[in-house]
């Protein structure tokens, strides 16, 4: 039996050798495919043996067992979707998506908190049943599919989720989960709890919960060392299990349910030198946290703590725009770049540590709209706004730099991983109208009016 499943912007295609139910049932739970063409295949088949091969140049994975269709076994449906989230996870390798080893719920309408898991700590699944309680919508569970481009994680809540036995006791004796017989044993769904799935909220904010009987509850925001540091981890562990099963304590091979942490921050690393880009824009978009609790029931109280220390905060920004000019004998043409829901732009981005304002402007017209060369001629001025992201909670003071740049060399092209979907070139009449900013506007007026 052959199927076609759709996991963001990758394709699926998986290859059912023997029927099984336990496998169907998962793949029920996916969206199916319009297009019967797959950007990778997994195939399961039956066998004495367990095993697992990973053909990277085909781009297919054969998984192996003897028991594909064990309704006992409780750890099988999770390590079934373990291999077909991961193998996403590569494919995902030259797109603006990340699997994020997270748990997603709500907090508000609009806006998502992200559960994460840094290698060390226990309770994201925990942290986001609890806030999916207090606010009646959640997004996911392990696997969560960030997309770059529109800050959302992607809703894959029709999966089961997995609640360990200490947590389902606490459950039952607030008498939220009576059940102790689910299909698969701690295998639940979101009308166990009363909960409804939501597609559409933005993330707003990283929390990494940890779970302790011993110290006392506490909130922490992370330096941006340790939140870039916990982000490796976050962003690629997954891949890092899939491409080396010797970190997993639940893996297709070993079947095991271990508590035993593995060293993985080195592979993690070198992984995330490949995404760098993408996994900078969460870094650049929202905060950090850790909290500490020792009884679920404190969860929502500490969340509420950490978005009221975002209410007081004051971020400030550093950025450079480019007003880029073509000029030949018959005219002049202003670059411009536009987005997805329609907002036109000069090119405009953060000035990295060390980096001189005028460069930051000369690169980010080449990365956001293919600006080959250019020369920097001068600054034309300076402005500043301020603003509250419709995503998040922090107040955002930005100065903006602005320098005329004679282009030289182009080739249009948007970075559709910021949500740019064309680049233009027009005169500067036509600049001044199209741009949405005034302060944009202005900065264009006062070279060529």
């Amino acid at each position: 039996m052959i199927k076609y499943i759709q996991i963001g912007s990758v394709v699926l295609k998986i290859d059912i050798k023997k029927e099984s139910k336990v496998i169907n049932g998962i793949l029920k739970s996916f969206k199916s495919a319009p297009v019967k063409k797959s950007d990778g295949v997994i195939i399961f088949k039956s066998a004495k043996e367990k095993s697992i091969k990973i053909n990277l140049k085909s781009r297919s994975v054969e998984v192996a067992g003897p028991a594909l269709d064990d309704w006992s076994d409780h750890l099988l449906p999770i390590m079934i979707m373990q291999i077909i989230f991961r193998f996403a996870d590569f494919l995902f390798v030259d797109k603006p998506q990340l699997l994020l080893h997270a748990s997603t719920a709500v907090w508000c309408e609009g806006k998502t908190i992200l559960f994460g898991d840094d290698g060390t700590n226990v309770g994201k699944t925990t942290a986001s049943i609890e806030l999916g309680l207090k606010s009646k919508g959640y997004v996911s569970d392990e696997f969560s599919v960030y997309d770059v481009v529109s800050n959302t994680v992607l809703d894959f809540s029709t999966l089961p989720i997995h609640i360990r036995d200490e947590y389902l006791a606490n459950l039952n004796s607030r008498g939220i989960l009576i059940d102790n017989n689910p299909k698969y044993r701690g295998l639940y769904s979101l009308d166990d709890f009363g909960i409804k799935s939501n597609s559409e909220a933005q993330l707003s904010m990283i929390v990494y919960p940890k779970f302790s009987l011993k110290a006392k509850p506490k909130v922490v925001r992370l330096s941006k060392n340790r939140a870039k540091a916990n982000l490796d981890i976050l962003a690629f562990s997954h891949m890092a299990k899939f491409l080396y099963p010797k970190y997993d304590r639940a893996s297709w091979l070993k079947k095991t349910d271990s508590t035993e942490t593995f060293d993985m921050k080195k592979d993690c690393r070198r992984l995330a030198s490949g995404k760098k880009a993408f996994a900078d824009q969460i870094l650049q978009k929202v905060t950090s946290y850790s909290i500490t609790f020792q009884n679920p029931s404190q969860i929502v109280g500490l969340v509420n703590r950490v978005v009221a220390m975002e209410k007081k905060r004051v971020v400030n920004h550093l950025s450079a725009s480019a007003v880029v000019y073509f000029k030949n004998k018959e005219s002049i043409k202003i670059l411009l770049i536009k987005k997805a829901d329609g907002r036109i732009f000069l090119p405009k981005g953060h000035i990295d540590y060390g980096e001189k304002s005028s460069d930051t402007a000369l690169r980010e017209a080449k990365e956001e709209a293919g600006l080959i060369s250019g020369i920097v001629k001068r600054k034309i001025g300076e402005y500043s706004y301020t603003f509250t992201p419709e995503y998040g909670f922090a107040t955002h003071n930005k100065m903006v730099s602005t320098y005329l740049i004679e282009g030289k060399k182009i080739k249009l092209k948007a970075l559709s991983a910021e949500g740019f979907i064309n680049a233009l070139l027009v005169s500067p009449d036509e600049a001044i109208k199209l741009c949405s900013f005034e302060d944009e506007k202005k900065m264009i007026a006062k070279v060529f009016k």
